[in-house]
């Protein structure tokens, strides 16, 4: 009975956009956008990113076309409809093909037929492996929710019945036991199945605020405020975003040149740990020691590593081959969704 208000309450909220803000110092949002590049890396982001991050999703037939896919999205608006004009650029916005085509009463198509809802979310909500993306997989192969587990009852059949998104991956040994430690498992690879292995894309509407990137914050640089908060000035979020972006558009490929510092998340002290749960600690783990070979342990055979993927914010490299302009137009037209 309460969910007309429900939606209107979530309605009411809304993204935030750079053009509406005002930082601490008076400075207007605007300031920080480049709209001369506003347009051009419009064009970037349709050839690049709007197959995974918008709702108008493309025949498959032309997802990898990027010509076709300038066709498909020229009369689409990425950003809120006031915003229109600057994001097709006023050439495009004034020819009579374009108005004809894609305005009725003289807005934005999406927006006369759907008012609100015309809005484009930025996302597809689809599942895309871990493979695909290049990610780190460990995150993808939680296992709580998988059939046998304790909260399988919290997971649908379709979850269950995913496909495995493939690859093989061997086995290793614990990494803590001496001598054998870190080895190939000759049983077989590590498993991902049971639904597990995916990440579904998520939404771009106001992107510009939400750096560090991808599903574990890991690309970029948290800047911090002289009393060690995180800082919270339109300014510090923008240089945290195009710090961000330059990190998502450079090669997570080591033996290239520039490539993105690799990240391990390590072990700060010496400790133990206990060969099971509740034991006397046993296993010594020195500082430094990669945390992911504590967190993968296998706890129902501790012998085995359930996953050995040590970088943390490697993967969606889509676009790093893109030349300096195109980058730095993509991240101004970032800054308007």
């Amino acid at each position: 009975a309460k969910m007309d208000e429900m939606a209107l309450y979530l309605l009411a909220g809304g993204p935030f956009y750079l053009r509406d803000a005002t930082d601490v110092d008076g400075t207007p949002g605007s300031a920080y956008i480049d709209d001369r590049r506003v347009p051009a890396g419009r064009r970037v982001y349709v050839r690049e990113c709007a197959i995974c991050h918008s709702t108008r999703v493309p025949p498959a037939a032309i997802r990898s076309d990027r010509d076709a896919l300038e066709d498909f999205y020229e009369g689409h608006i990425f950003g809120r409809e006031k915003d229109w004009i600057a994001e097709v650029g006023l050439e495009k916005a004034q020819s009579a093909s374009f108005t004809a085509k894609h305005l009725q009463d003289g807005r934005p198509a999406q927006f006369a037929k759907n008012e609100v809802f015309g809005q484009d979310w930025l996302g597809n909500d689809q599942l895309v492996a871990h493979n695909v993306l290049g990610v780190n997989r460990c995150r993808s192969m939680h296992g709580n929710q998988v059939r046998g587990a304790v909260w399988e009852e919290f997971s649908s059949e379709t979850y269950k019945e995913r496909p495995a998104p493939g690859g093989e991956y061997p086995k290793k040994i614990n990494t803590l036991l001496p001598l054998i430690g870190g080895k190939q498992w000759w049983g077989g690879n590590e498993e991902i199945d049971g639904g597990r292995g995916y990440y579904r894309n998520v939404s771009l509407l106001s992107i510009w605020a939400h750096a560090p990137f991808l599903h574990n914050n890991t690309l970029g640089h948290l800047r911090k405020m002289p009393d060690g908060s995180i800082d919270y000035t339109v300014r510090g979020r923008i240089i945290m975003f195009e710090d961000a972006m330059s990190q998502l558009l450079t090669s997570d490929d080591p033996t290239v040149e520039p490539h993105r510092e690799l990240q391990i998340t390590r072990v700060p002290l010496d400790t133990a740990l206990p060969i099971k749960l509740g034991g006397k600690p046993f296993i010594p783990v020195k500082a430094g020691t990669p945390i992911v070979e504590i967190t993968s342990i296998d706890p129902h055979s501790p012998l085995h590593m359930t996953c050995a993927d040590y970088v943390e914010n490697k993967g969606h490299t889509f676009g790093v081959d893109l030349d300096i302009q195109d980058k730095l137009n993509l991240i101004e037209f970032l800054k308007t969704l």
